[in-house]
C-alpha cells in the first residue's frame, strides 16, 4: 500500500446505509478540514440539495481525503484510492459512480485528463457506470446556471437503468412507405468507408426506425431488394443526427440514389440555440431522460479504438437508443417552427455527400516529385544548422534544441515557433530553424500524410462538417482540404486526361455585406460604381492613381484592418506607414463601418445576442468580453457568407452534371473537377450564373442587397 505522506487532517468517506450512487470529490476544503466530514461547505450545500431533490442517498467522498493547503498531489490521490475508493468500488459492485472535477478523473480513471475530455461521456469500470461533471466550487465560484444544470443532469441520469431495447433483424420485416426514416450506422471506427493505407471503416449494423419500430440491417442482408426499396421507395424524410457520415455509409454501401429530403437534428439544434452545453446525440439523450446508454461503447472506444470486439447484441441495443433519441428529439424540435436557413443547409447536404464521395485527385508523380525536392532541401537546411550549431544534435528535440539556443546566447522561453519568429532577423539561425520545420511538415503532413490517405483511384476524401465552425461554415478534417499548403497544390490535378480544375470565387463576398449592412456611403459607392476597393484604398495609402499589384495588396491589408479593426499600431506595422497617416485612414475611411459596429456592440451588451442579415442567431453569456465584440462582428458576416455560398451553390448544381464533380469548397470558393471537352461549356454556365447571383440572393434568402454581386471563374 502506498503510504499518504500527510494524514493530519483526514476527512473519511461518508457512507450511508443503502448508497444510490458514488460521488467522488477532488479534496476537502476547510470546513471538511475541521469536522472531518467531505462536502459539508458551500460545495456541499450545493451537491446534496441536488440529492435531496431526487431523494438520492450517496457515498460521497474526494480523490484525495486528507486537507493540504496545497493541492491534489499524483501520490496522495493514489493513495487515497488504495484506501479508501477501490474498496468502496468492490463492495458496492454496481453503484454508478459520478466524478467531480478533473482531480476525479485521475482517481477513478486512474490516469490524468482534462475535463473538457471527459465531461459529456460515460464509461464503464467494472460494472461501475462512471459520468463526469463539474465540480461545485467551479459554479460557486462563476454562477453560470449551465454549469450547476449540468451537475444535476449528470446525477440524476447516473441512475437511470439501462435496459434492452426491441427490434426486428430481419430485412422482410422492413415496411414500406414511411414518411419518416430515422437512421444511425454503427461501423468499426471513425474513417471513411474508402480503402487506403490509413484504413476504412466498415459497417456494423445499419439501424433504422420506423413508424416506432426499430429495426438492424446487418452486412449479410446487404444485398436484399427489400432493403434498397425501403431506402428509395416512398417520399418523406432520412432523419440524423449528424447524418452526412450516416448517408456517406449509405450511399457507399448500397450506391443509394439520395431521393428523400434530409433532416439533421444536429444542425437544426445548433440553428435554433449557440449556447448548448454540448451537441451531441448522447448529452440530448439525457436531458429527455435516457440512461447512459454509451458507456459500454465509450469504453471499448477508449481502450481498442474501436467496437470490433462489443458483442453485436449490445451495439444492436446501443443503436437502438441512438436512434429513440434521435427520434425524440426531432418530435421535440417540431415547436420550433420554420427555419428558412435550416431549410437551404439542409438541401446543401446531398452536394456536401457529392463534394465527399467525389473527393480530390492527386497526381502520384507530382507529389514524390515533391517530396524529393522537399527531402533535398531538408538535408541542405539540416547541414547549415549543425554548421551553424558548431555540432549535430536532434532538430526533432525541444530539449536539444533549446540548449543549442542557448548555447548561441538565443534567450527565449520555448522553441515555439510564434516565440522564434518576431527574432529571425536578428537570428539567422532561427530562420534556417523555421524553415527547417517548415519543410519537414510538408514532407510528413502533406506528401506523406496524403499518399497514406488516397483511395485505390489516388482520390483523396476528407470528412466535411456542417456547421464545423462557429461562423458556421464547414470544416475538413484527415484531411483538410480547405487549407492545402501551397508547395503541394501542383499535385491537385483533374482526373480526367486533359482535364482541369474549375474555380468560382464570390468577389468580395465579406466586404461587399459589410457594405450592406452597414450602408457606409463610400463602400456602396465604390461598388456600385463597380470600382476595386482594395486598388482605391491603395490610391489613398500611396497618393496616386497609378498603383502596382503589391501597392494593391497593401491596399487589401489596410482594408481589412481598417474594416475588421486592426488599430492604428497594426496598420502602422503592417504596410510600413507613418503613424499621422495611419490615424488619418481610419479616422477618414468607413466611417458607416465603425458606426454599424458601435450600434452591434450596444446591442450586445443589451439582449446578448446578434442577428446576421438572413435572420440566424448567435447568442453570447454575459458579462460582454472584448473578444465576444469582435466575435460577434465576423459572425454576422461569415456566416451570412456562407449561407450566399449555399444558395449559390445550390444553384450551380441544378445545372452542372456528372461528369463534372463539385470537389471541395473553401470559404468562398467552389472547385469543379471537368473533363476537356466541358470546360468551356461549365465555365460558360458558372459566369452565368454568376453573374445572376444578386436576384439569386433576393430570391432565396429574402434580401435585396445594397451593392451588386457577383462570382468569377477561373479555370486552373
Amino acid at each position: 500500500m502506498i503510504t499518504c505522506p500527510d494524514c493530519r487532517y483526514l476527512c473519511k468517506p461518508d457512507i450511508p446505509d443503502k448508497p444510490d450512487l458514488i460521488i467522488v470529490g477532488e479534496a476537502p476544503g476547510r470546513e471538511e478540514k475541521v469536522k472531518g466530514i467531505p462536502f459539508i461547505g458551500a460545495s456541499g450545500k450545493v451537491l446534496r440539495g441536488i440529492l435531496k431533490k431526487y431523494g438520492l442517498s450517496a457515498i460521497i467522498l474526494n480523490s484525495q481525503n486528507c486537507w493540504t493547503q496545497d493541492k491534489p498531489t499524483a501520490e496522495r490521490i493514489s493513495s487515497c484510492r488504495e484506501k479508501f475508493l477501490d474498496p468502496i468500488l468492490l463492495k458496492f459492485s454496481n453503484l454508478p459512480v459520478v466524478g467531480l472535477g478533473e482531480y476525479s478523473i485521475h482517481s477513478i480513471m486512474r490516469r490524468e485528463g482534462a475535463l473538457s475530455k471527459h465531461i459529456n461521456k460515460a464509461y464503464i469500470i467494472g460494472n461501475h457506470p462512471i459520468l463526469f461533471t463539474y465540480h461545485p466550487a467551479y459554479y460557486l465560484r462563476n454562477h453560470d446556471p449551465s454549469v450547476l444544470e449540468h451537475i444535476d443532469l449528470t446525477i440524476k441520469t447516473a441512475i437511470r437503468p439501462i435496459v434492452a431495447r426491441k427490434f426486428t433483424i430481419s430485412p422482410t420485416s422492413l415496411p414500406r412507405n414511411c414518411e419518416r426514416i430515422i437512421v444511425d450506422i454503427e461501423t468499426t471506427g471513425k474513417d471513411l468507408p474508402y480503402p487506403s493505407a490509413q484504413g476504412a471503416s466498415e459497417i456494423i449494423v445499419v439501424g433504422v426506425r420506423a413508424n416506432s419500430e426499430n429495426f438492424m440491417l446487418l452486412p449479410k442482408d446487404f444485398e436484399r431488394e427489400e432493403i434498397r426499396y425501403f431506402f428509395e421507395g416512398g417520399v418523406g424524410k432520412f432523419i440524423g443526427h449528424e447524418i452526412i457520415f450516416d448517408l456517406l455509409f449509405l450511399k457507399h454501401c448500397f450506391n443509394l440514389r439520395l431521393r428523400r429530403r434530409v433532416y439533421d437534428t444536429l444542425i437544426r439544434e445548433k440553428n435554433w440555440s449557440t449556447l448548448r452545453h454540448s451537441y451531441g446525440l448522447k448529452y440530448f439523450a439525457k436531458l429527455m431522460g435516457f440512461p447512459p446508454y454509451e458507456a459500454e461503447a465509450n469504453t471499448i472506444i477508449k481502450l481498442e479504438g474501436s467496437l470490433k470486439s462489443m458483442p453485436l447484441e449490445n451495439i444492436m441495443n446501443y443503436c437502438c437508443y441512438d436512434l429513440e433519441a434521435t427520434d425524440q428529439l426531432e418530435k421535440c424540435q417540431r415547436s420550433y417552427g420554420e427555419d428558412l436557413n435550416f431549410s437551404i443547409e439542409m438541401k446543401y447536404i446531398p452536394l456536401i455527400l457529392q463534394m465527399i464521395d467525389n473527393g480530390m485527385y492527386l497526381d502520384l508523380g507530382k507529389v514524390e516529385e515533391i517530396k524529393q525536392g522537399a527531402t533535398d532541401d531538408l538535408a541542405d537546411k539540416r547541414e547549415i544548422l549543425y554548421k551553424q550549431a558548431g555540432v549535430e544534435f536532434n532538430l526533432e528535440s525541444p530539449k536539444q534544441v533549446k540548449e543549442i539556443l542557448t548555447k548561441l546566447n538565443i534567450k527565449v522561453i520555448n522553441t515555439r515557433r510564434e516565440t522564434l519568429e518576431p527574432l529571425v532577423d536578428q537570428y539567422p539561425f532561427l530562420k534556417t530553424l523555421i524553415e527547417y520545420r517548415s519543410i519537414t511538415k510538408l514532407i510528413e503532413t502533406s506528401c506523406e500524410g496524403y499518399l497514406k490517405r488516397i483511395d485505390n483511384d489516388s482520390i483523396l476524401h476528407s470528412r466535411i462538417r456542417v456547421h464545423g465552425t462557429e461562423t458556421t461554415r464547414l470544416s475538413s478534417s484527415n484531411p483538410n482540404l480547405q487549407n492545402i499548403d501551397p508547395r503541394i497544390r501542383p499535385a491537385f490535378v483533374s482526373r480526367y486526361r486533359g482535364g482541369k480544375i474549375i474555380s468560382t470565387d464570390i468577389n468580395s463576398l465579406e466586404y461587399r455585406l459589410i457594405a450592406h449592412v452597414s450602408e457606409d456611403k463610400g463602400l456602396v459607392s465604390l461598388f456600385n460604381n463597380k470600382e476595386d476597393i482594395h486598388r482605391a484604398m491603395g490610391q489613398i495609402i500611396f497618393g496616386k492613381k497609378d498603383i502596382n499589384e503589391k501597392e494593391r495588396k497593401e491596399g487589401k491589408l489596410a482594408n481589412y484592418i481598417a474594416i475588421y479593426g486592426g488599430g492604428v499600431d497594426k496598420l502602422c506595422e503592417s504596410i510600413g506607414i507613418s503613424r499621422e497617416k495611419a490615424e488619418e485612414i481610419l479616422g477618414s475611411q468607413y466611417r458607416g463601418v465603425a458606426l454599424w459596429k458601435e450600434k452591434t456592440t450596444r446591442h450586445l451588451e443589451s439582449s446578448l445576442f446578434v442577428n446576421n442579415m438572413f435572420g440566424m442567431i448567435r447568442e453570447f453569456k454575459s458579462p460582454i468580453s472584448f473578444n465576444d465584440i469582435r466575435e460577434s462582428i465576423n459572425w454576422q458576416i461569415q456566416s451570412a457568407g456562407h449561407q450566399v455560398l449555399i444558395v449559390y451553390a445550390i444553384e450551380l448544381m441544378k445545372y452542372i452534371l456528372p461528369p463534372i464533380l463539385m470537389v471541395d469548397e473553401i470559404h468562398d470558393e467552389i472547385l469543379f473537377d471537368s473533363p476537356p471537352e466541358l470546360i468551356d461549356e461549365t465555365s460558360g454556365i458558372i459566369e452565368k450564373i454568376g453573374g445572376n447571383l444578386w436576384n439569386i440572393i433576393d430570391r432565396d434568402l429574402k434580401v435585396e442587397l445594397k451593392v451588386p454581386i457577383f462570382a468569377e471563374v477561373e479555370v486552373i
